[in-house]
Order: structure tokens, then C-alpha cells, then sequence
């Protein structure tokens, strides 16, 4: 129906609820209508929701009720109100232990809700009373991604495409590619990128994805190709933009990678990757002022992380400016303690003559590594 027939529906059924301010059906029907037209128009859920709570309140029949509520949830959970939905889902599931899709829709509450263990169950359990629906595996898949169960998320992930029909396998690809990504498994994310971009040949995010993970996996040139047909879908794309940077830094091509983290610096300037990336890009052609001052603006606008003054503080010791090297290297292990950084301050405070606190620095590399290696 075209949402013209929708809005004539609802005009009908006001008339009948009108005329019968009894008649359960009415309000029924007129929320359904509501329902349908909020794809559209998200203000009608609160028509359907007002609807359903007018039906349910004429005391309807434990059949009647229990349908009712779970239409009812599908607008609170629609209009972003999971605490309310859970409320009808309950009363749903209490009365129909087998409905799937009141399991369905309790586990969207619960992600909803930061309750993923509980989504996890309900969503096994929907996926158990109804097997062959493959939108819930695929639901199961990212809510056990979600939780860091990645091999039972890709078993899910393979469950669905196995389900799927033909024309709705491209989700099942993009999932299963994010899985193995999660997971580190590069070399089987390109797999599923590579099925998914068969299917989707224009899919921009696709070639992006599949060009960073040949990028992890060393295929510079092949991940340039993807990265570069990225753009031509999307010139937009930040992140493909970054990343064939990334790629033309790695082929020592530093004017165009300096070129490329110079737009997404342009047009993002809180994106703090792109000014460490530049930075590398700047030091390694000799540009060491450029350099530093990519570093200063990324700590101005991400004081939080070490790895900055790390290569900031590189970047001083290479130059001899030890004083500024080492309050770097404090900063860094102010930050997060690491093994690297107690290294570096310790070769810092060597070459300005201070042995003792570079003996000291070294002790605690090595105490830091002792705890790594034993796990603790």
C-alpha cells in the first residue's frame, strides 16, 4: 500500500472508533496504519503507541492483549523507548514461550540497553525456534561480535549466508569480513570483501575495506588499487583518503601521502591520525620542523595519548634536544608505563650525561618485561 492508502485507512478507522469507542479492532487497526506510516514519518509511532494503549485499556482477550503488546513494543522500540518494550515483551513471552520474533525483539532492547549477554540468549533462542530465518543469525552474529565472541560470531555469520537468499548474501560478507578483521585474520577478511564487492561492485566502503586489510597483510599496490577506487565512488571518503596516504607513505612516495593526510587534515581537523601519519611522512623526507609541529597540534587536540610524545620525543633526541626529549618521554609514561617508553627516556637521559636515571629507566623496562612474559 502507498502511504496515500495508509492515511485514508486512518481516516476510516477514526470514523469506525468514532462511532464504536468500543470496538477493540479499531484502535487496532488505526495503530497498524500509524505503524506503517512511520517509516516515514517517525511522529506517527506516538499515534500507534496512544492506539494500542486505548485497545488494551477496553480489557481485551489474553489473545487479543498479547498481540497487542507485541505491537505495542515494536513502537516503543522504534521511538527509542527499550525500557517500556521490554515491559509488553515480557508479558509477550510469559503467554507465547515459541515467539521468535517477541525474543527477536527483546534482544534489540537489550543491546539497547548494554544488556549484550542478555540479547545474546534471547537471540539463540529465537534463532532455535526458528531456524530457518536468516536476519536473526545475522543479528546473533554481530551482538556475539559485540561481546568478543568472534569465532561462535563468524559461526552465525556463516549460518546466515547459508540462509540467505542470493539478492541479501551482501550483508552476511560485510559481516563476516568485519568479524575476521576483529579478529585479525586480514588474509580471510579480503576473502569475504572480495565476495561482497562481486555482488557490489560500486560499493565504495567495500574497496576501502578490502585496500586497508591488504595494506595490514604488506600488498601495498593492490591495497592503492582498491583505495584509489574507493575515492572514485566516493571522493568524500576521509578514510580511504587516510589510507592511501598511508599506502603512498609505505612506497616513499611522501609528497602525495603528505597531499592526501593534508585534505583529510583540511577536512577534519580533529582527525589526530592523519598530523602522527603526516608527521612520519614530514621527518622521513627531512622535513623536521613540519614534523614536530604535526605532532604539537595532534597532542593540542588529543593530549591524551602517549604514542604522541613518543615520536614527538624521538623526533627532539634525533635532534640532540635532550631536555625536551625526555619531559616526551615522561609524558608518555605519565600516560601509560610501556616498556618503550621507559627505553627511550632511558637512552635519552644516556646521551644528556645522566647515567644513573638511564640505569634506573632500563631497571624498570626490564621489570615491565619480566611481568609481560609471566603474564601478571
Amino acid at each position: 500500500m502507498e502511504a496515500g492508502d495508509y492515511s485514508k485507512a486512518i481516516d476510516e478507522f477514526s470514523k469506525v472508533v468514532e462511532a464504536y469507542p468500543n470496538l477493540i479492532a479499531g484502535y487496532g487497526n488505526r495503530g497498524d496504519a500509524h505503524m506503517a506510516l512511520a517509516t516515514e514519518d517517525p511522529t506517527q509511532l506516538e499515534y500507534a503507541i496512544a492506539d494500542y494503549t486505548a485497545a488494551l485499556e477496553l480489557q481485551p482477550t489474553s489473545q487479543e492483549s498479547t498481540s497487542l503488546y507485541e505491537r505495542r513494543s515494536r513502537a516503543y522500540v522504534f521511538s527509542n523507548q527499550p525500557q517500556l518494550a521490554l515491559r509488553d515483551l515480557e508479558r509477550v513471552i510469559a503467554v507465547q514461550a515459541t515467539n521468535h520474533v517477541a525474543y527477536w525483539l527483546r534482544a534489540d532492547c537489550r543491546i539497547k540497553l548494554n544488556n549484550l549477554a542478555g540479547a545474546v540468549e534471547d537471540l539463540k533462542k529465537a534463532s532455535d525456534i526458528a531456524p530457518d530465518v536468516a536476519e536473526i543469525r545475522l543479528e546473533l552474529a554481530r551482538a556475539l561480535k559485540k561481546t568478543g565472541q568472534l569465532n561462535k560470531a563468524a559461526a552465525a555469520a556463516t549460518a546466515y549466508l547459508k540462509l540467505a537468499a542470493p539478492g541479501d548474501r551482501a550483508k552476511g560478507y560485510e559481516e563476516l569480513a568485519d568479524i575476521f578483521t576483529a579478529a585479525g585474520q586480514d588474509g580471510r577478511a579480503i576473502a569475504q570483501l572480495s565476495e561482497l564487492i562481486k555482488l557490489m561492485p560500486n560499493d565504495g566502503a567495500a574497496y576501502r575495506k578490502r585496500g586497508v586489510a591488504l595494506l595490514k597483510t604488506g600488498k601495498t599496490d593492490r591495497a592503492l588499487t582498491d583505495l584509489e577506487r574507493a575515492i572514485e565512488l566516493d571522493a568524500n571518503d576521509l578514510q580511504a583518503i587516510f589510507q592511501r596516504g598511508s599506502a603512498l607513505l609505505l612506497k616513499g612516495q611522501f609528497d602525495e601521502a603528505n597531499r592526501d593526510f593534508g585534505v583529510t587534515i583540511e577536512k577534519a581537523p580533529g582527525f589526530v591520525a592523519a598530523y602522527l601519519k603526516r608527521a612520519v611522512s614530514r621527518d622521513a623526507s627531512g622535513d623536521w620542523e613540519g614534523a614536530v609541529a604535526d605532532l604539537t597540534l595532534a597532542i593540542s587536540k588529543e593530549p591524551r595519548l602517549p604514542d604522541t610524545y613518543l615520536q614527538r620525543g624521538r623526533l627532539y633526541l634525533k635532534k640532540g634536544q635532550h631536555e625536551n626529549a625526555i619531559k616526551d618521554f615522561t609524558m608518555a609514561i605519565e600516560r601509560k608505563p610501556s616498556i618503550v617508553a621507559f627505553r627511550a627516556r632511558g637512552k635519552a637521559y644516556k646521551a644528556a650525561g645522566e647515567e644513573e636515571k638511564a640505569k634506573e629507566d632500563e631497571a624498570e623496562a626490564v621489570r615491565l618485561e619480566t611481568r609481560k612474559r609471566r603474564g601478571s
